[in-house]
């Protein structure tokens, strides 16, 4: 035990510093050895939040170390994380922005994106979106945190949902045949295959169910789905690679046309555009007659 010092307070400091540092010596400090503690000051009189601060740099390390147990093994539960709040608290640190609490937030934080990855294909259901979003709330993030995860998750199930066929539809600002629905339509800049940049002009992106548009003053394109070849995300907009015609008459196919769209959101416009191409060109299943009769064994 290290020597005490002269000076009464810092005496009493010191006593306290030392009976905390044995009451976690085993590596856990549950709420009733902060009850010893908080009784042994009432009995010296030593000021409790003063005697707590006089450790912090004590109860930083302690936290420290339940940290890097909690992360060691990278299955971060809510419970843990709801213990470890806890014992901030209970070290008088529930100010304090210590950078192993951040650190296991981040393996929170990621735990979770993977999940959401893993489970991307799903996220077209209401009551899955309701079942992570309990899950993201359970482990008590920071707000900005959980806010961040939460969109995360709102923009995977809005994606999910067009890779399910749950398209948009929305008023269209053009005339469109009697029969076509429009899933999309917004501002956008269009540039042919090899334009000049002179030649980029503004426009229209429209998406209905029978044909993708591009419509500005100086021309543009208009494919129904069966010539569309591809679309091609970009960081700033989609390029759409095309057919001019369906096949040549020699039965060829014929000659590839594209341009590249600036648009905002290119991953959800193209996720959007791929569902209706997907939806358009997949044959609807036919019902099998009910005279069809099945091999016999």
């Amino acid at each position: 035990m290290s020597k005490l010092p002269h000076d009464p307070q810092l005496r009493k400091l010191e006593m306290f510093r030392q009976n905390f540092l044995f009451l976690i010596s085993d590596g856990t400090y549950p709420p009733h050895r902060q009850q010893r503690l908080f009784q042994w000051c009432q009995q010296i009189a030593l000021d409790w939040d003063e005697a707590r601060a006089y450790i912090a740099q004590d109860s930083t390390t302690f936290l420290k170390l339940i940290i890097g147990h909690i992360i060691a093994d990278g299955r971060v539960t809510p419970l843990e994380v709801a213990s470890l709040h806890k014992l901030q608290r209970r070290l008088g640190l529930g100010q304090v922005r210590v950078p192993p609490v951040e650190q296991l937030y981040d393996v929170v934080e990621r735990k979770i994106e993977a999940m959401l990855i893993e489970r991307a294909a799903y996220l077209s259901s209401p009551g899955l979106i309701t079942s992570l979003t309990q899950k993201i709330a359970d482990y008590h993030l920071p707000e900005v945190r959980q806010q961040r995860l939460l969109d995360v998750l709102a923009r995977q199930h809005e994606l999910a949902k067009l890779m399910a066929g749950q398209l948009p539809i929305v008023q269209p600002q053009i005339d469109l045949y009697a029969d076509e629905i429009c899933h999309l339509d917004i501002d956008a800049t269009f540039a042919p295959a090899q334009a000049a940049a002179k030649e980029v002009s503004t426009g229209r992106l429209v998406v209905t169910n029978l044909r993708i548009m591009v419509l500005s003053p100086q021309g543009g394109l208009a494919l129904p789905w069966p010539q569309v070849h591809a679309i091609v995300p970009l960081s700033n907009g989609i390029t759409i690679l095309g057919q001019s015609k369906a096949h040549t008459p020699s039965g060829a196919a014929g000659e590839f046309t594209y341009g590249t769209v600036c648009c905002p959101d290119p991953q959800y416009i193209a996720t959007l555009i791929g569902a209706a191409r997907r939806i358009r060109l997949t044959p609807t299943p036919q019902p099998i007659p009910t005279n069809k009769r099945l091999l016999q064994p």
